[in-house]
């Protein structure tokens, strides 16, 4: 992964004193990917190349580029996905102030689905954003809108309000601190119907950039009755941030 300079003056820093009170497993990954006097993420951009699939083991390579805010949180995911030599899809999700929309173009003619305004589709979004926020680190710090809650020594969950809707999203810490996975239950299209699924992410390759450890890959399932469905997966060729003035 490459380590572009920041864009920003920081200002606003992580403390250890943050730590006071959270599970153990949580500050062990909190002084893993942060060091004392880290300045707080206000936006994040992150390249992205990796492969879809729309069923299982029919995997379809993608380009795309991510845009996080922290605060409040949201995103935009534009990907371009390559369904035949000469053929497109192109995907826009995004989630902003309690609304979300996912959009996707054939050959970005002829729109194939669009989809904005429902609870279930805000709820997903948001549980995505918690999920993703390994690379976004300073977004896990504790606040009035992030809490977290013990489960085990490996294992805690935390959750996430912006309004009305809010996020639920267990994380999965390995030996060394780092995050190892999450799962989560998030609303899946099923034809014309939101499902709440089951979904379990992984991720790897940690590699410090701007002073925080962040992973460098990841890979993304729903748990169905009938078996694991792996449908996204990824490498993270840039990161670059902008820091709390």
């Amino acid at each position: 992964m490459s380590q572009p300079a920041s864009v920003g003056a920081p200002a606003m820093r992580f403390t250890a004193r943050q730590l006071s009170g959270l599970p153990d497993p949580v500050a062990r990954y909190l002084r893993f990917a942060l060091t004392e006097g880290q300045p707080l993420i206000v936006q994040a951009q992150a390249s992205q190349n990796g492969q879809f699939a729309m069923r299982r083991g029919w995997w379809r390579p993608f380009t795309a580029t991510q845009h996080f805010s922290t605060s409040p949180p949201g995103f935009t995911w534009t990907a371009s996905i390559r369904m035949a030599p000469m053929l497109r899809v192109h995907v826009r999700d995004s989630y902003a102030d309690g609304d979300a929309e996912m959009m996707a173009r054939l050959g970005r003619v002829l729109t194939l689905v669009h989809e904005r305004g429902s609870v279930e589709l805000a709820s997903s979004a948001l549980v995505r954003f918690l999920s993703e926020a390994p690379w976004i680190p300073t977004a896990l710090l504790p606040s009035r809108s992030l809490t977290w809650e013990p489960i085990d020594e490996h294992s805690a969950r935390a959750t996430l309000r912006d309004g009305v809707v809010h996020a639920a999203v267990i994380f999965r810490f390995g030996p060394d601190g780092a995050i190892a996975g999450v799962s989560s239950n998030r609303y899946r299209s099923v034809g014309h119907r939101q499902l709440l699924t089951p979904q379990q992410g992984r991720f790897g390759g940690y590699e410090r950039i701007d002073g925080m450890m962040v992973p460098s890959s990841g890979e993304v399932a729903w748990i169905l009755p009938d078996g694991e469905f792996p449908y996204w997966r990824a490498a993270v060729s840039s990161l670059v941030y902008t820091f709390a003035p």
